[in-house]
């Protein structure tokens, strides 16, 4: 049935056969579930290095689905639990099977230092997250890993 030949008589009809093709549309099943923990893929260019990964260092958390938008999209907030900007398909996600408790981060660089002896703290940037999640952290587990990593050396 065309949409020109619809009127007043035939209209509940053509509202069934709308109803019947909308209602064949499969529901597909969502990949991610709100809490999850993700890494979102880079913007990759021409001259990209492909031996770099693709995904972000950093951590974020899934907090809102919005299944309303074909295809559904992710809300994202990150580890200090402030929204990030837009939304992100499910091709621009993969999961991350972590558990942040007992987590390890990586260490880009030691920016500062205080105190001494057993309260020796250093400022440390961790690599693939923003200047806002720099912390201070107890020196004694730190000093411990570069005796070890100049050992091997």
């Amino acid at each position: 049935m065309t949409p020109a030949s619809v009127n007043l008589y035939n209209a509940a009809e053509a509202r069934k056969n709308l109803k019947q093709r909308y209602d064949r549309t499969v529901q597909r099943k969502l990949k991610y579930k709100v809490g999850d923990l993700v890494r979102v893929s880079r913007a990759k260019n021409a001259f990209a290095k492909g031996y770099e990964g693709g995904w972000t260092i950093e951590l974020f958390k899934i907090y809102r689905i919005s299944e309303t938008r074909k295809p559904s999209v992710y809300y994202l907030k990150d580890l200090a639990d402030e929204p990030i900007e837009g939304f992100f398909y499910e091709e621009e996600l993969t999961r991350v099977r972590k558990d942040l408790n007992n987590a390890s981060f990586e260490i880009e660089a030691i920016l500062d230092t205080r105190g001494k002896g057993r309260k020796k703290e250093y400022f440390v940037h961790w690599r693939g997250y923003p200047d806002k999640f720099n912390s201070w952290e107890p020196a004694a587990p730190l000093d411990y890993l570069k005796k070890n990593k100049k050992n091997e050396e």
